[in-house]
């Protein structure tokens, strides 16, 4: 057969669906789709928490692992017939990052998809992958003799040489024609033997970052803890701050709601006295109504001795109601309210709600000048000189004549000017008090 024929089916028959390589321990799905052994935990692995499940790379349909574990997985006999037939195919692949050909890759990215040597899979872990995430990376199985190089690494002095030797004293990796020249007498080791007390070195590099990590991981418990008791002051301390808002709205509603009162109180008094007062009115008013309509109603061969006594009676009745509701004072309250102020310094705060004032004044409703009676002389004069102004009238005769009597006697002798001014201030002060004290009276 053709040997591009039979590289041609190596592929399409031969080739893991997961590590893109020739089948190694080749293992039947329930779908029938063959995936190697060791792909097969990979992918369990990485894909599946509880380690019962994953899905097939080819169909995507859900696997169930066997009681027993991945290896009751039955063999692909066929697989391994057609591997017998063709013989094993020598695995060469160029790394995906360095791109050398003739170095061959020992490892595969599953994530990214790329095969990649053993020189570059550190720089691949530590700064393609976020550490949050589990990197899937698989070891491709090679020959012994391809995993003896220690470096691909070439002297910086002997570009053709590789750096196969350590020089402890300079404490740098040589060629052994730099050993020859410039590293004679100096202490110097195979690379391989200073790659193994590196791994030393860096095992104790592994404990230190566990042990800093472990300090970090306590660290962020002690912030979250922080955190967690920052919210819970600042919690308590909103809850006191609404509480004490509260307690302070409910205060000066309650101020509020007294002055308030205070207000209501005054007004229903006084509605209630009009209300009575209004009652009588109507009263009155209908008994005058009857009046009327009997006078308006009475014809000429009406008229009778008990007619009149009867209308006398009328009389004397609606006089006394006539009575009762005239000059009747009512007291009026008119409330007027001032606000207050407030002062606000830093978190003090201030101030006063506002004063309420009341003014009571008594107002005559019905009084007799209204009800038409006819006053006489004697009386008018007697309601219009009242005590009061009788002395008010007094007053201003007595500063009259004692200012003409100071004018008379500036007129006589004009050196008394002082004398004449000082009695005009006194009589213009007894008159604005007398005047005063009459308005307050």
């Amino acid at each position: 057969m053709d040997l591009d024929k039979v590289e041609r089916l190596r592929d399409r028959l031969l080739m893991c669906p997961i590590c893109m390589d020739e089948y190694k321990d080749p293992r039947l799905l329930p779908c029938h789709h063959t995936v190697c052994l060791d792909c097969i935990h990979n992918i369990l692995q990485a894909s599946s928490i509880t380690g019962r499940m994953f899905r097939c790379p080819q169909c995507r349909r859900d696997v169930c692992v066997p009681r027993g574990g991945i290896h009751e997985f039955p063999l692909n006999f066929y697989i391994i017939s057609l591997q017998d037939e063709l013989g094993t195919k020598t695995y060469h692949d160029t790394c995906d990052m360095c791109k050398r050909d003739w170095l061959i890759s020992q490892f595969r990215c599953v994530d990214c998809d790329m095969v990649i040597c053993k020189f570059c899979i550190h720089e691949h872990r530590l700064f393609q992958h976020d550490a949050s995430r589990q990197y899937n990376i698989m070891r491709i199985e090679i020959t012994p003799a391809d995993v003896h190089l220690s470096s691909t690494r070439s002297c910086p002095k002997h570009l053709e040489e590789i750096l196969q030797l350590y020089c402890c004293t300079c404490d740098k990796p040589v060629c052994i024609t730099c050993i020859c020249e410039d590293h004679k007498r100096h202490e110097t080791v195979p690379m391989a033997t200073k790659l193994s007390a590196s791994r030393l070195a860096l095992q104790e590099e592994l404990d230190r970052l566990a042990s800093e990590k472990r300090h970090i991981q306590q660290t962020l418990g002690q912030v979250q803890a922080t955190s967690d008791s920052v919210s819970k002051w600042a919690d308590g301390a909103r809850k006191e701050v609404q509480d004490r808002g509260k307690d302070l709205h409910g205060r000066i509603d309650k101020m509020v709601m007294e002055q308030i009162s205070v207000v209501g109180e005054g007004e229903r008094r006084t509605l209630h006295e009009l209300g009575t007062y209004s009652k009588d009115l109507r009263k009155y008013s209908e008994e005058a109504d009857k009046g009327l309509r009997f006078l308006q109603d009475l014809q000429e061969g009406d008229m009778c001795l008990e007619l009149l006594d009867c209308y006398d009676k009328y009389r004397n009745s609606l006089e006394e109601q006539k009575i009762k509701s005239s000059n009747k004072a009512i007291e009026l309250k008119k409330f007027t309210f001032s606000e207050g102020w407030d002062l606000q310094f830093q978190q003090y705060y201030v101030g006063s709600v506002g004063k309420l004032a009341c003014y009571s004044s008594r107002q005559k409703f019905l009084t007799k000048k209204g009800l038409l009676d006819n006053y006489s002389v004697k009386e008018f004069l007697f309601r219009l000189l009242t005590p009061g102004k009788i002395a008010l009238l007094l007053v201003v005769i007595s500063m009259l004549f004692t200012i003409g009597q100071l004018i008379h006697a500036y007129i006589s002798d004009p050196n008394n000017a002082q004398e004449v001014g000082v009695g005009l201030f006194f009589c213009v002060y007894l008159f604005l008090a007398s005047y005063f004290a009459y308005r307050k009276s």
